[in-house]
């Protein structure tokens, strides 16, 4: 082998490095936004599923709901609990920071009378607003979000209680 083919071999060799360096940029930028993206989704999924769970788990067996909005900034969706023996207002306030971040507070307050006593406030970041509104009919309420569009809650949840599913091979 002569000094030529010598620097032909690492030419060839040095462009199928790069090439392969390249490639698996590529592949790692994205994997990481489907990482991103999925967890984003998730997280969101999750936050409304258990919007939609605490609502029909735990409100009354004919809850009061209220939805209002406040300017562009802030959706409120709130509802009556009976757990541990207590009645408790439960607040979901989905708000707009000044800073462009979205957030999900859910408040929980203890009944006192006339007055209302603040016993719990969890926060859930979001990375897209989430708005509330009653259907025409009254009969649900929407939870609006860009990823999932429309989410269907029923206002009076319905008296059944799935017990167990069974699943039969028919042939």
């Amino acid at each position: 082998m002569n000094y030529i083919e010598l620097l032909v071999a690492i030419f060839v060799s040095t462009l199928i490095l790069i090439s392969a360096l390249d490639l698996l940029s590529g592949v790692l930028l994205h994997a990481n936004y489907i990482i991103s993206t999925n967890s984003r989704n998730l997280r969101l999924f999750h936050i409304l599923n258990y919007m939609r769970f605490d609502f029909t788990k735990h409100s009354l067996s004919n809850p009061k709901t209220n939805i209002s909005n406040v300017l562009t900034s802030q959706s409120l969706f709130s509802f009556y609990e009976f757990v541990d023996g207590e009645t408790k207002k439960v607040v979901y306030k989905s708000v707009v920071s000044p800073t462009g971040g979205y957030y999900i507070y859910r408040d929980v307050y203890l009944d006192k009378g006339f007055n209302e006593e603040h016993v719990n406030r969890r926060t859930y970041e979001l990375c897209d607003e989430v708005k509330f509104k009653i259907s025409q009919d009254g009969r649900f309420v929407i939870v609006t979000n860009d990823v999932y569009g429309d989410i269907i809650i029923p206002r009076i949840p319905p008296g059944v209680r799935i017990t167990g599913i069974e699943v039969k091979k028919l042939h």
